[in-house]
């Protein structure tokens, strides 16, 4: 959308889908400049100029399980020193549960706690989650991440229908693979990969295109995290490919 288009009155909410698509959020920037908000949820390593408001979403990417990142230059110490602190010990079983068996196996209590966590309201973040953070060494995690991310392009890039930008430097949330078959991602749980489903109440919206629907039910967001070696990244990519190729 030209800029001259967008009301002067409104915010520009932006997303940085899967942490890889720096250089079109950079586009809208040029042209909307401060009417933008990055929801960099997906993309907690992604880089933008720090005058532009940005959120992130640490659980997305780290053992944490609540608590979100705002980034910018308003004047709102006041607002945030004002409300109540967040506490995480009864959140933190799901998380132990999935180290312990499967992401997989605990599915049912992922979603049981998502759930619990949609209509929190505004806290600032709990210390457990906060000190968790500050544990973390980052510049592995991205270094691991955006490894893994090559590695699984190098497999299946040549069958992904989504055309992926490899070159940025930062740790992606995932590797988005889409592909024309419905059954993948039901096959590929089957085979213990635990595949995420993202925007799910996207159906509810009557302006959803046929591409946002695949998205929905066909896009597999295949597990690049820190945590994988190369050994889980050619067998999930050799999974992938035994799937698609029956």
């Amino acid at each position: 959308m030209p800029a001259e288009e967008v009301d002067q009155n409104c915010l520009i909410l932006v997303n940085n889908y899967f942490g890889v698509f720096e250089k079109p959020v950079n586009s809208i920037i040029e042209q909307c400049g401060g009417q933008v908000i990055i929801d960099n949820s997906q993309g907690i390593y992604s880089e933008f100029p720090s005058n532009i408001d940005q959120i992130f979403s640490p659980r997305k990417f780290f053992g944490v399980t609540d608590g979100g990142l705002l980034l910018t230059e308003r004047e709102i110490k006041d607002i945030y020193l004002s409300l109540p602190v967040d506490k995480s010990s009864e959140r933190i079983k799901h998380l132990f549960s999935a180290e312990e068996t499967s992401k997989n196996s605990c599915y049912q209590e992922y979603l049981e706690y998502r759930k619990s966590i949609q209509n929190l309201e505004l806290m600032r973040m709990s210390a457990s989650t906060a000190g968790l953070l500050k544990s973390i060494d980052l510049e592995y995690c991205r270094i691991r991440r955006h490894r893994n991310f090559i590695r699984m392009h190098e497999n299946l890039g040549e069958y992904n229908e989504l055309n992926i930008p490899v070159e940025t430097p930062g740790g992606a949330m995932c590797y988005p693979f889409l592909y024309k078959n419905s059954d993948l991602k039901h096959r590929l749980v089957q085979n213990k990969i635990y595949i995420g489903t993202y925007w799910p109440v996207s159906s509810m919206a009557s302006s959803s295109s046929l591409f946002e629907t695949r998205l929905r039910d066909e896009m597999c967001c295949l597990p690049i995290d820190q945590s994988m070696d190369d050994d889980d990244i050619e067998y999930v990519a050799k999974t992938v490919m035994s799937i698609i190729n029956m």
